[in-house]
């Protein structure tokens, strides 16, 4: 009866508030997708490089696609879910409204697990970071999760065209797959 208790639970908050997790691709990342390639760029750039520093907030603003969540044994397997939010960023080349594409692998008994996804940010200057990350999330308490993320992307269009960013995030849940506050730092790579 507890186990059946906790996975109504989990249920109930993924249906309800699944709009606001993070970022998705098709499956977890591989050593040929855009996120390596990406990687393997900015380490080949940081020498030959301008680099800027700066800090972020990533804050939910509404779910875009539910996307596919379903209970498979003791995994709750996320695919496709795609959230808007709101990126405030110390340097203005970040500052935009983004689209994140979720996927995971969470247990059933806490909602810990590795996620990934894509993201796209939409810059108020002009231009797209388009980008993807891969992280784990961590239940810190009842009805609490932690999420830690590296991000990478490229940009395309604007002042961004042709630039790199890395960036670390750490994301606050109260929901289970609900809304997040993310607190983002990271560096821009500008290729000489």
């Amino acid at each position: 009866m507890r186990r059946r208790s906790v996975m109504m639970r989990v249920l109930s908050g993924i249906t309800l508030t699944v709009g606001g997790l993070l970022l998705a691709c098709a499956g977890p990342p591989t050593a040929t997708d855009d996120r390596s390639a990406d990687v393997m760029a900015l380490n080949s750039l940081s020498e030959a490089a301008t680099v800027a520093q700066f800090t972020a907030t990533d804050v939910s603003t509404g779910l875009v696609d539910p996307g596919v969540v379903e209970v498979q044994g003791l995994h709750v397997l996320v695919r496709g879910v795609v959230g808007a939010a709101r990126i405030t960023s110390t340097d203005p080349r970040l500052t935009g409204d983004a689209l994140q594409t979720v996927n995971g692998q969470l247990l059933v008994a806490d909602g810990s697990g590795r996620v990934w996804g894509k993201l796209e940010d939409h810059v108020d200057a002009g231009g797209v970071w388009e980008g993807s990350w891969e992280g784990q999330t961590e239940a810190t308490g009842p009805g609490q999760w932690v999420i830690t993320m590296k991000l990478v992307a490229r940009g395309r269009g604007g002042a961004i065209d042709g630039l790199l960013f890395r960036a670390e995030e750490t994301a606050y849940q109260n929901a289970f797959l609900g809304p997040h506050f993310g607190q983002v730092t990271g560096t821009i790579l500008q290729p000489h």
